[in-house]
């Protein structure tokens, strides 16, 4: 059983920790930029909203303290463009504070990625830029190494004057 070693315990943070998880997000894009819209058309549309998927948010690292862990965390936001994928994504350290055993927030700055799947069927074209990342998450069910929470979780990217933000309901398994 996932949580049958002491439901409702105190956690033990220390040592390391990590989660992983999925969801459902929503991505907003500058409509009149060339770097990150690759698609948009001239319509003078400012920002575009696209629903789709938190296909992986994972974080990896350790506690530093009972309630600060330093973690490197992997987020990002999807969606269908007529046939593509577009993948936006953030890679970065952040810190993560338990202000109380049942609540967390985590912050952090890194890359950002924004393009088509690699994988798929036409030519990837990715673009670079500077990201930020912030969480805040309720562990729902709690045991004494691990949580399911629940966070939501919001990414802007930044490609020179073409913003992107990236905004997600996740539910995740934390380890600790």
């Amino acid at each position: 059983m996932l949580f049958a070693s002491g439901v409702g315990a105190k956690p033990r943070h220390s040592g390391f920790t990590g989660d992983v998880g999925a969801g459902f997000a929503s991505t907003w894009k500058t409509g009149n930029a060339a770097a990150p819209c690759f698609d948009c058309g001239s319509g003078g549309r400012r920002y575009r909203q696209q629903l789709g998927f938190a296909l992986l948010s994972l974080s990896l690292g350790g506690f530093v303290r009972y309630d600060t862990a330093i973690l490197v965390h992997v987020a990002g936001t999807s969606y269908t463009d007529g046939r593509d994928l577009m993948l936006y994504n953030f890679y970065g350290p952040v810190l993560e504070w338990w202000p109380m055993d049942s609540l967390f927030l985590s912050w952090g700055a890194g890359l950002s990625t924004f393009g088509r799947n690699p994988f798929g069927s036409r030519a990837s074209r990715t673009v670079l830029g500077v990201g930020l990342d912030a969480r805040v998450g309720v562990a729902v069910a709690r045991g004494r190494d691990n949580d399911l929470t629940f966070a939501l979780e919001t990414i802007p990217g930044f490609y020179g004057s073409s913003p992107l933000l990236g905004v997600a309901a996740i539910c995740a398994w934390k380890f600790h």
